[in-house]
């Protein structure tokens, strides 16, 4: 568990500048907020990197197998899930 100086503070810079753009899902152009207001995650979400989104980078993929009634049916399809702190090779500077 961090204080509350943010996790995200905590990454490497993307930018040779070292403005506060982070190597993680947060800052990336391909990350989708979890369907809410950045304004509506919760503070301690940030803080511990725990609030989820979405990637967009590549196209979504078949959900999870469930059981319903008795049966098993899969899901529509859906983007990997992704925490803000999260990151990959496929990294690009969000734009806005």
């Amino acid at each position: 568990m961090t204080d509350s100086g943010s996790l995200l503070r905590e990454l490497p810079s993307a930018s040779p500048t070292g403005d506060d753009v982070h190597r993680c899902c947060f800052d990336c152009d391909y990350f989708q907020i979890d369907g809410k207001d950045i304004a509506d995650v919760a503070e301690r979400d940030w803080d511990e990197g725990r609030a989820e989104g979405e990637c967009r980078f590549g196209p979504p993929v078949l959900g999870p197998e469930i059981e319903l009634n008795g049966e098993s049916i899969r899901l529509l399809s859906e983007f990997p899930r992704v925490l803000v702190t999260d990151w990959c090779g496929q990294f690009r500077p969000r734009k806005t």
